[in-house]
């Protein structure tokens, strides 16, 4: 359940993402795709989403070897 809400975050993080920057490019006049910038923050939001998730994840865990490492 924990799993699939993480996706379901990560995909929307990326889905804003796009809708965001859709508009800026359109602007620009360029079909190129979004810029190294823009790239960037995409990939930064969704790890730092991923490491929230992990570290809740661990504050949680009951097992031994999760807590471990």
């Amino acid at each position: 359940m924990k799993l699939r809400m993480s996706q379901a975050v990560a995909v929307t993080t990326v889905v804003v993402c796009a809708m965001v920057f859709s508009p800026i490019m359109q602007a620009q006049g360029t079909d190129a795709g979004p810029t190294d910038p823009q790239i960037v923050g995409i990939v930064v939001t969704a790890n730092n989403i991923d490491i929230e998730y992990a570290k809740i994840a661990l504050s949680k865990s009951k097992n031994k070897e999760v807590l471990v490492s």
